[in-house]
C-alpha cells in the first residue's frame, strides 16, 4: 500500500501518513522545528539531521531522567537538575539568536516532566 495511515497510537495526529517505498513520513506535529522542538510550526526537512538531533535530545533526556528517578528525585528536582546543554551545543539552531534562554529552559523542563511522568506512570519505575 503506497500511502497508508499508521496504526492508531503510532502517531499523534490522524493526518500523519507514511509512504514507505519513498521513505517519506508526513509527521505533522510529531517533529516540530521552530527552531526548538515542540514550540512552533514545522516545515519540510530535506534530510534527517534535525530528526537525529531531536531523537538524541529525547533519548538523552529519558536516560538522564531515569537515572534521577531511580535515585529518588522528585519531579521538581528532575526539572531543576536535568541538563541537556551538551546536546544543545551540537545543534546550531538551538544556540542562535532565535532561541532565548527562557525558551530553552521551557523545552528542557517540559522534556523532564514528560520523561518523568512516562517513567513513573507508564514505565513501571
Amino acid at each position: 500500500d503506497r500511502d497508508r495511515r499508521p496504526r492508531p497510537g503510532q502517531f499523534a495526529e490522524r493526518h500523519d501518513r507514511v509512504a514507505p517505498r519513498e521513505r517519506i513520513l508526513f509527521a505533522g506535529d510529531i517533529l516540530v522545528r521552530s527552531p526548538l522542538p515542540y514550540v512552533g510550526a514545522s516545515w519540510v526537512l530535506k534530510d534527517h539531521g534535525y530528526t537525529r538531533a531531536v531523537r538524541e535530545l529525547m533519548e538523552a533526556a529519558l536516560v538522564r531522567v531515569e537515572a534521577m528517578v531511580r535515585a529518588g528525585r522528585t519531579l521538581a528536582q528532575v526539572q531543576d537538575e536535568l541538563t541537556l546543554d551538551d546536546i544543545r551545543a551540537r545543534v546550531p539552531e538551538w544556540n542562535g539568536p532565535a532561541v532565548t534562554e527562557e525558551d530553552w529552559t521551557y523545552t528542557r523542563r517540559t522534556l523532564a516532566e514528560r520523561a518523568f511522568v512516562g517513567l513513573r506512570g507508564q514505565g513501571g519505575l
